[in-house]
């Protein structure tokens, strides 16, 4: 899976942040993540490219909210939390996680991590788009700082190229896009851009919307492999969604609008539409989750959600998904890959000869037993929980606060609203998608759809009227134009899956 890359509100945020990330870097005394449990520490201290942390470690503070657990009965959700759960699955149905070498050897996930030590080769950080190598993003406290990284390591493959460093030394977490190439033998580390983060700190990048669109360290909530083969994740999960409502919430650090990352700058309505840095759980209790008839591996990603929920900190052309560990931070430097033993485990369908493991997300069961029900049985957190100004909550008596849907805060007292018009509208698209996995194909394919839009009649006359009406014919031909168009776009990548598994077996029976 790959994350989407910065966009201009990130630049934006980055220039007027100029004056204030100028300070010449710092180098802080060692400082580690928390250990969960006695004896998580390898022997000496220090992890290595070959033995990477358990579910016994996790980055930053018990206090960041990443690792901050929600009570079970937590009753502050939104007042529109169903809609922004029905909103964020409009956009389609989860991504899968993938594992496994795939036919190029460098495996699956956006996000390798590389834990250095004192000993691994220095580099000195040249970031691009710093001002003072000719670029336009403003000075970035990263550019021109020395980081230790494994000899061989390699970025993420695709067009972000992330790497993220974890320097056990200094206890900073170096998070940088676009890495040029295989490091090796010391010298310079060419990036696009970057940041650096505490790793007993908050979870927050120094340079605010640098590592995600979100302003958080893309560190944190990363499903690991060995957190999945030790059965527990005990963190948030990243999550990135097709848009937002435009506007940004705790945990998220950016200003509250995110314009850039709007619904309607893709076309779409903002209307209930998740924000970024929205957190949402999943309403099932540990006892609910125990009892499902479902695999072992889905009841840990399931009590993750539940326990500490997931954050949209980024946003993707996919529908929406979850963020893992790239098996390239493995696989570059010739050791085994992990996920391949948990895609093992757990059973997971498997393409290309088992080169590729898939985990349908999308076919996971909730509570009902039907696929995909679980998605509907998110919900939508107010952000104050996520920044602890949420005021004392009121007795709740022992009135259940944990339903499948909710628990949601009593709505205000109804308004009576103005008159509106509601107009339907359907709409024919055409989308053409390109895959490379086993090998390259394109297909094109139609889809139709059909969508309602409202508007308010702002008068009494007959010309008020049809005026609204002609507003929401507007509103409605553009959502099922949308809503035809990402139909269209699924079309599109099945078939040309299809071609490309059909001429990967020609060639193979040749």
């Amino acid at each position: 899976m790959r994350s989407a890359s910065p966009n201009r509100s990130r630049r934006s945020v980055l220039a007027t942040l100029v004056a204030s990330l100028a300070a010449v870097l710092v180098t802080a005394a060692p400082a580690s993540a928390e250990e969960l449990r006695a004896g998580c520490a390898p022997a000496g201290g220090l992890y290595t490219s070959a033995q990477h942390p358990g579910s016994c470690w996790r980055p930053f503070a018990p206090t960041s909210a990443f690792n901050v657990r929600l009570r079970p009965k937590d009753p502050r959700v939104l007042p529109n939390s169903d809609r922004i759960v029905s909103r964020l699955n409009s956009y389609g149905r989860p991504g899968p996680l993938q594992f496994g070498p795939g036919e190029d050897g460098d495996g699956f996930g956006a996000k390798p991590i590389y834990f250095s030590r004192p000993t691994d080769p220095a580099y000195t950080v040249r970031l691009s788009e710093d001002r003072r190598n000719g670029g336009s993003w403003g000075v970035n406290a990263m550019n021109g700082a020395t980081v230790r990284v494994p000899e061989g390591a390699a970025p993420s493959v695709g067009s972000d190229h992330h790497m993220i460093v974890v320097d056990q030394e200094s206890g900073w977490s170096y998070e940088l896009w676009r890495v040029e190439g295989r490091l090796r033998g010391g010298g310079t580390l060419r990036a696009t851009w970057g940041t650096r983060a505490r790793v007993d700190g908050d979870g927050v990048g120094v340079t605010p919307g640098s590592s995600s669109a979100s302003g958080l360290s893309v560190l944190g909530g990363i499903i690991r492999p060995e957190e999945l083969l030790e059965g527990d994740i005990p963190h948030a999960l990243y999550l990135s969604a097709h848009c937002t409502n435009g506007t940004a919430v705790a945990p998220s650090t950016v200003s509250s609008s995110d314009a850039e990352n709007a619904c309607s700058e893709r076309g779409l309505s903002n209307a209930d539409a998740p924000a970024l840095g929205q957190r949402l759980q999943l309403g099932y209790t540990d006892e609910q989750i125990a009892a499902m008839p479902v695999p072992n591996h889905v009841k840990v990603l399931m009590r993750a959600m539940a326990h500490y929920g997931l954050i949209l900190m980024d946003t993707t052309p996919d529908p929406w998904h979850l963020d893992t560990e790239a098996s390239i931070d493995k696989t570059s430097l010739g050791l085994p890959d992990p996920g391949v033993e948990f895609a093992k485990r757990a059973k997971l369908d498997t393409w290309n000869g088992g080169r590729h493991s898939i985990w349908e997300l999308k076919d996971m069961p909730g509570l009902d037993g039907r696929p995909g029900s679980w998605t509907r049985d998110l919900r939508a957190i107010d952000p104050c929980v996520s920044d602890g100004s949420c005021p004392a909550a009121a007795p709740t008596g022992s009135a259940p606060l944990w339903p499948a849907g909710g628990g949601a805060t009593p709505a205000a007292p109804a308004v009576p609203a103005a008159p509106m018009v509601t107009v339907s509208a359907t709409m024919t698209a055409t989308a053409t998608a390109t895959v490379n996995t086993p090998v390259r194909a394109k297909a094109s394919a139609k889809a139709k759809a059909s969508a309602k839009a409202s508007s308010k009649v702002r008068g009494k006359s007959r010309a008020h009227r049809a005026k609204a009406r002609k507003a929401a014919k507007a509103k409605a031909r553009k959502l099922a134009h949308a809503r035809a168009r990402r139909t269209a776009k699924v079309r599109a990548k099945k078939r040309a899956t299809k071609i490309a598994h059909a001429r990967w077996t020609a060639a193979r029976a040749r």
